[in-house]
């Protein structure tokens, strides 16, 4: 039978709070895989049959270890919010198959995946699906037998580095499965819930939280003192906020994919510079924004990062979980300022500082959270506040989630010696609008030395037209500065 797991932490009932309001959707990692044997697929009468007898059991397999794969949440209506370990996953209500002409539909695929919220009032199924897709015209030979899976969650279970990790888990299950014959009306996984470990949340496993010198100013300001006197003390913020302003309505995210494929040459040059290509493609999101809508600008651009490390214990790379804090970096830029070199990589060495600088602030910020007050009133208040006391309803100019360079090794198509059924060749990570929070999210992950990215945003915060320009600016910026 189910059982009742542990209370939410901090950083989950903020990524669940934001599910109440209908603010913000899911994580999605969408991997590209090469089918060794593509006859598999052109000679089976149900192409869904061959997939179904090597992805049902390794769902079952990787179930059996994670237990973030099989929860639901429960009690959203109280102060004391759980998860509840789900004891039979019915794989026909969680796993669906599409086959489409070609990938040019992939950015609409993704858009339904990360714009889908999950149903948390149904207690039945767990909070991840997939979509395996396949291609009836695929533009070359090589592509032939490539598929695409689509593995989305819900971010209250997952963070964007755990997407990697639940990907790599099911791809390395994929192949170590004996395949079966899916008979007509199997798909049930059953799950021994005893069995199952799951280790506590963030919240409890860092010893960086805030101290009362550090509290005080935030809860002046934000508990104690009124609105308009916080506006008379504090101002009015300036920053870029979009170009429409945010209203409250349940998400609706547009993605455009891109791909840049000059990433040792953008390594070198950082190297060269004393920097990285993330803090590269930061500054580069930065004037590729500025080209688009002024040459000075006030932008705030959020950067989320991992702090598995600032636990205790520091967190496996190999765990499950939401183990993630964020800077925001406020800052007036000039577009002519930065278009020089040397002015460029500046601001990257001044940036990456930033970031190391801040971390444990980070970590001491997100454990503000305790102080947000009761679930679930408080925190759904949290969010909707914000429509109207920040400028056009939301906190930054812009997101920069950049999941790194992952290797995924031994599901790598690029190795020769490979002999197994399933190599993964790429990936792609995006997540949903979030209404209140920035204009644009750029979302990337390198693979393979290819580095393949996102721009998700809420219709009408910029157009689809100059999200496409922002997208070119940033690799013609990126190019540039490979070869000046």
């Amino acid at each position: 039978m189910d059982k009742i797991g542990r209370e939410l932490g901090l950083t989950e009932r903020y990524q669940i709070s934001k599910q109440l309001t209908n603010i913000y959707g899911t994580l999605g990692l969408t991997a590209n895989i090469k089918l060794r044997d593509s006859s598999n697929l052109s000679n089976n009468d149900n192409e869904n049959i061959y997939l179904k007898s090597y992805i049902y059991p390794a769902i079952s397999l990787i179930c059996s270890t994670i237990p973030q794969l099989s929860v639901s949440v429960i009690d959203l209506d109280t102060t004391a919010p759980k998860f509840l370990q789900l004891h039979s996953l019915d794989l026909e209500r969680i796993v669906s198959f599409q086959t489409c002409k070609n990938r040019d539909t992939l950015a609409d695929l993704i858009k339904q995946e990360i714009g889908n919220n999950f149903d948390i009032t149904d207690k039945s199924v767990p909070m991840w699906r997939l979509k395996v897709i396949c291609f009836e015209d695929l533009a070359t030979v090589d592509q032939q037998g490539e598929i695409s899976i689509i593995f989305s969650m819900d971010h209250v279970i997952a963070d964007g580095m755990s997407t990697t990790i639940l990907m790599k888990e099911l791809v390395n299950a994929i192949n170590a499965v004996e395949p079966i014959i899916v008979q007509e009306g199997w798909s049930c996984v059953n799950v021994n819930v005893d069995q199952l470990v799951w280790s506590g949340p963030l919240d409890q496993r860092t010893p960086h939280h805030p101290g009362l010198w550090e509290l005080l100013p935030v809860v002046i300001k934000h508990v104690l003192m009124p609105p308009f006197l916080q506006k008379y003390i504090y101002g009015t913020p300036k920053f870029w906020a979009g170009e429409k302003r945010a209203v409250q309505e349940k998400h609706c995210t547009h993605v455009q994919l891109f791909e840049f494929d000059q990433l040792p040459q953008l390594l070198a040059k950082c190297r060269a510079n004393a920097t990285t290509p993330h803090a590269a493609i930061y500054v580069a999101i930065v004037m590729a924004t500025l080209q688009v809508y002024g040459d000075n600008l006030q932008l705030i651009g959020a950067t989320p990062y991992s702090i598995r490390n600032l636990c205790e214990l520091a967190v496996s790379d190999t765990e499950v979980g939401n183990f993630v804090s964020g800077y925001d970096r406020t800052k007036d830029y000039q577009y002519s300022h930065l278009s020089v070199a040397s002015n460029f990589w500046l601001e990257c060495r001044q940036y990456k500082q930033e970031i190391v600088d801040y971390r444990v602030t980070g970590v001491k910020y997100t454990n503000m959270l305790k102080h947000v007050g009761p679930f679930p009133n408080k925190w759904t208040e949290f969010w909707l506040k914000r429509l109207e006391s920040l400028p056009f309803g939301r906190n930054c100019s812009f997101e920069f989630s950049d999941l790194g360079n992952v290797d995924f090794s031994s599901n790598n198509a690029e190795s020769s010696d490979d002999q197994s059924p399933f190599q993964l060749k790429s990936v792609l990570f995006a997540q949903s609008a979030n209404i209140v929070g920035s204009v644009f999210n750029i979302n990337t992950i390198t693979t393979n030395q290819i580095l393949k990215g996102s721009i998700t945003y809420q219709k009408e915060s910029i157009t689809d037209e100059n999200a496409t320009l922002i997208i070119n600016n940033l690799k013609t910026i990126l190019t540039n500065i490979i070869v000046e």
